[in-house]
């Protein structure tokens, strides 16, 4: 609709990776640089990790284009599987029909693969695209495919994207030797005020064909301040706010489209800063947020919330995924603004419902219960003593406090539908 009203050649903030929009950060164009050297250096591993929506695909993309001819590339997006699913995704990527083998012959299959594209002087490449879904079990095994070489040469690389859940997988006592394996690991963090500006401005350049602002500098701020510098999330309150402006017949965005579009979507302005790690000084209570999935009165998932922002949905990438048609595949966004949490409805076609109660955008207190499609969240908050009595006067730092006592009972998220 506003792309003829704009004069776009092309929209500016669609959600689908595109290598023509990628823009590159001083950190993307290292991690870039990082995985052309790990094939060039034929390493067996390598793992880069981010945020819901840093970039991580688009730039996963942009190396595809570039990657040489001699190379052979299975590239794996879907990540809810088995060892042995996972072995027959490979194969499909690599031509080959795997669904009658056993595992043994799937290996031998693989194995057999990799030595004729070495024969033929190919390397072979896997990419596993959201790979913090991957089990402890699944992740030994990509690891275990690195010893089919029988040749002196390595003849097969991997690299592991996924969100930050996948850094704490690797780190684990039992994937100490695939750890080993990992020279070169990489963290894409979130964008500078400044860079998300310069992604506005790159994207608007691309799409319209010449250097024209739309975007006025607190419109670009408050970009920032809403969407926490994800680019994915600035891209839904980019295009959103673009809308506002057709709809008024305007030629710009300022501040009155970024609120009219952080109405529309439910948004608020985010608190950037860090979780508090003490919510009372004077009694020490550390307080965090905990979402456990039930469906069918089943508890079947459960997540401690340490991000500051989740995207729920049946999408692969999303950071909260739940597996069912009845959610939209980026279905809300649970953000905290300060120390207290909303969930909000990202135009689902089912919505979102806290307490029984259709909501827009919901503040949430201990207890309530977020109902999507046949899902339920139930929210709670949790307390958790962190100061030991008598180092209420103490000299240190919160630096050597966050170091010298760590809370260990929190679990990971990854909960997962049976």
């Amino acid at each position: 609709m506003y792309q003829e009203h704009f004069n776009f050649q092309r929209k500016p903030f669609e959600q689908l990776p595109d290598p023509a929009f990628l823009f590159l950060t001083d950190q993307h164009d290292e991690a870039l640089t990082r995985m052309q050297f790990a094939l060039a250096i034929n390493d067996s591993f390598m793992i880069i990790t981010g945020e819901v929506g840093s970039g991580k695909t688009t730039l996963v993309r942009k190396m595809l284009e570039e990657m040489p001819a001699d190379h052979t590339l299975a590239f794996i997006t879907h990540t809810r599987v088995t060892d042995i699913e996972l072995l027959q995704s490979i194969l499909v990527e690599f031509g080959v029909r795997p669904f009658d083998m056993g595992k043994i012959e799937l290996l031998t299959e693989l194995k057999r693969f990799v030595e004729l594209q070495h024969a033929e002087s190919k390397r072979v490449v896997i990419i596993v695209d959201e790979a913090q879904n991957l089990g402890i079990d699944t992740l030994e095994e990509l690891r275990l495919l690195t010893c089919l070489d029988s040749v002196e040469e390595k003849a097969l690389n991997i690299i592991l994207i996924g969100q930050p859940q996948l850094s704490k997988l690797i780190d684990s006592e039992d994937l100490e030797q695939l750890r080993q394996r990992c020279r070169l690991r990489f963290h894409l963090h979130r964008l500078s005020e400044k860079q998300s500006g310069l992604y506005i401005q790159h994207r608007m350049k691309i799409a319209m064909g010449k250097d024209t602002s739309i975007f006025d500098a607190l419109a670009e701020r408050l970009v920032y301040e809403s969407a926490r510098g994800v680019p994915r999330l600035m891209n839904t309150l980019c295009d959103t706010a673009l809308m506002m402006a057709c709809l008024a017949d305007k030629q710009e965005v300022g501040k009155a489209e970024i609120d009219e579009a952080l109405t529309e979507l439910g948004w608020s302005v985010a608190d950037t800063g860090s979780f508090p790690v003490y919510t009372d000084s004077e009694s020490g209570i550390r307080q965090s947020a905990a979402l456990t999935l039930v469906k069918d009165n089943q508890e079947i998932g459960d997540y401690d919330l340490q991000e500051s922002s989740y995207i729920i949905g049946r999408a692969e990438d999303c950071s909260i995924y739940i597996d069912s048609k009845y959610l939209s595949r980026h279905h809300a966004l649970l953000s905290r603004v300060g120390s207290e949490w909303t969930i909000a409805d990202l135009r689902s076609t089912n919505g979102v419902r806290v307490n029984g109660k259709r909501i827009q955008v919901q503040a949430l207190g201990n207890g309530d219960v977020i109902a999507i499609g046949l899902h339920q969240l139930m929210f709670r908050l949790i307390e958790h003593p962190s100061i030991p009595v008598g180092l209420e006067t103490g000299s240190f730092s919160a630096e050597e406090l966050a170091e010298t006592f760590v809370i260990i009972d929190e679990k990971v998220i990854g909960g997962s539908e049976d």
